[in-house]
């Protein structure tokens, strides 16, 4: 439940499903989609932006403290564009994606950079070392200002 719009220099969006409440919200994460950072961590750039979830206890809200995870000495962290996806949608066409989301924050987005390279070396899941409690802070969400028909057909 995601949106992907090609940038320049194949560069993607990051679109995150999130509900109005936590119940029952999923945290889909869009990985790769950065060339510059693809490039420094000896990455390939794949041809579709790799998927990854976060579980909710992941999320950091309302100014909780983040705490340095004990299994990790290596902690990255990257800032995040944050969209909340107000509606179920399936091959959604990109002139119509504006209207499966309302709201917008920033994050960001916590790794422990050692495990997961030693995961990914030995071929396993690195999910965990995206994953861990309170590795996604976000910020208050606000609306989206849809502007004019005119405006919201090129603003996707």
């Amino acid at each position: 439940m995601f949106t992907l719009k090609q940038k320049q220099n194949n560069n993607f969006l990051l679109k995150l499903k999130l509900t109005h409440k936590t119940k029952g919200m999923k945290i889909f994460c869009i990985g790769r989609n950065y060339t510059e950072h693809v490039h420094e961590l000896n990455n390939e750039m794949p041809q579709n932006p790799v998927v990854f979830c976060k579980p909710l206890t992941a999320l950091l809200l309302r100014g909780q403290p983040f705490y340095y995870p004990d299994f990790s000495t290596d902690i990255h962290y990257e800032g995040e564009l944050v969209i909340q996806i107000c509606k179920n949608g399936k091959n959604v066409e990109p002139r119509f994606a504006h209207l499966y989301y309302d709201k917008i924050t920033v994050g960001i987005d916590f790794t422990a950079r050692d495990l997961q390279t030693e995961l990914k070396n030995k071929g396993l899941p690195w999910e965990i070392a995206k994953g861990f409690n309170g590795s996604a802070p976000l910020g208050q969400f606000i609306p989206i200002s849809r502007g004019t028909a005119t405006q919201r057909r090129y603003c996707v």
